[in-house]
């Protein structure tokens, strides 16, 4: 299978070869080290954003039910994902594209349902 990123599309390495165990680091060209750079830098600021809005949530909170800790917990398991991800891809390791695709999608969800819970918001308000 492969997989094509338009930030790489010009990238005659990425495009002809799948991404599999067998990929290494020094199969890519310069451009692609510089956007995995890049793309691990945004994951990592996006990461730690995230954590620091959680943190904030929390502590203006007055009731801290078992439930919302839960829920806490489990957004800031997603944005520990997103810091891997993107430390991954700073390190350059074998899959680090495969780590961040799959931070991606998860990302594509999470956006997803945000955007459905605010269009219910609206309707009920």
């Amino acid at each position: 299978m492969f997989f094509k990123f338009p930030a790489f599309s010009n990238t005659r390495a990425l495009v002809a070869m799948p991404f599999d165990d067998k990929t290494t680091i020094s199969d890519m060209t310069k451009r692609t080290k510089s956007g995995l750079l890049k793309i691990g830098i945004y994951q990592i600021i996006g990461g730690a954003i995230g954590i620091l809005i959680i943190l904030y949530a929390i502590i203006q909170s007055t009731n801290l039910a078992g439930l919302s800790i839960l829920l806490y917990l489990f957004m800031s398991l997603f944005f520990g994902f997103s810091i891997l991800c993107g430390t991954i891809c700073l390190k350059g390791g074998e899959k680090a594209l495969k780590f961040s695709l799959i931070n991606q999608y998860m990302q594509i969800i999470g956006l997803h349902s945000l955007v459905l819970h605010l269009l219910m918001l609206r309707d009920y308000t």
